[in-house]
C-alpha cells in the first residue's frame, strides 16, 4: 500500500468571493497608493511620519482579506477599488496606533447589551436597535475593533439575504 501526497492547487491569499463564482483577487494597496490617498486627508503628516508603512498595509490587507466582498455590487456609483484603497489605508494607520486592537481585542459587552429576565431564566444579547452598535458581537473581530470599516466597505460586504445585517466570512 503506497501513500500519495495530496496536491493542493488554487489561488491563495485575499480574495473577494462572490457566491459560487471564481474568487476575484482583491486589489493590492501599495505604499504609493496609500500616500496618494493620505495627501487628501488631514492625517497625511501621521502617515508620512510612519516608518513601517508597508508592514501596516500588509497587516491591514491581511485582516480585510478574510472578509467576503461582492466587488461588482452597485454602490451608488462608487468603485470598490477606491473604497478599498481608503479602507486599507485608514486601517493601516489605525493599526499602527493600536497594534493589539484585534488580537486580544473585541467588543465590550457593556453599553449595547440588553438583558431580559423571567424568573430564573435570564437572556443577554446585543440590542440591534441601539445606534451605538454598528456590528454584532458575532461579526469578524476586525469589524468589532474598527466598526467604521462598515462605512467604507459595507455596501460590498456579503450579507445573507433578508433583513438581517449579520456579516459573514468566506469559507
Amino acid at each position: 500500500m503506497s501513500w500519495t501526497k495530496p496536491v493542493i492547487s488554487g489561488t491563495f491569499g485575499p480574495t473577494g468571493r462572490v457566491g459560487g463564482t471564481t474568487p476575484t483577487p482583491l486589489p493590492v494597496v501599495t505604499v504609493p497608493d496609500a500616500t496618494t490617498y493620505f495627501l487628501t486627508t488631514p492625517r497625511n503628516a501621521e502617515w508620512v511620519a510612519l516608518t513601517d508603512q508597508q508592514v501596516w498595509l500588509n497587516e491591514s490587507q491581511r485582516y480585510l482579506g478574510q472578509l467576503c466582498f461582492d466587488q461588482d455590487a452597485d454602490c451608488c456609483g462608487k468603485t470598490f477599488a477606491d473604497a478599498w484603497t481608503g479602507a486599507v489605508s485608514e486601517l493601516a494607520l489605525a493599526l499602527s496606533k493600536n497594534p493589539t486592537a484585534v488580537i486580544g481585542g473585541g467588543v465590550s459587552t457593556s453599553g449595547a447589551v440588553k438583558r431580559n429576565k423571567l424568573g430564573d431564566l435570564e437572556q443577554e444579547f446585543f440590542d440591534p436597535g441601539n445606534a451605538a452598535t454598528k456590528v454584532s458581537s458575532s461579526a469578524p473581530m476586525i469589524l468589532q475593533a474598527f466598526p467604521w470599516l462598515t462605512d467604507w466597505l459595507g455596501c460590498w460586504l456579503q450579507t445573507p439575504t433578508g433583513s438581517s445585517r449579520i456579516l459573514s466570512r468566506c469559507c
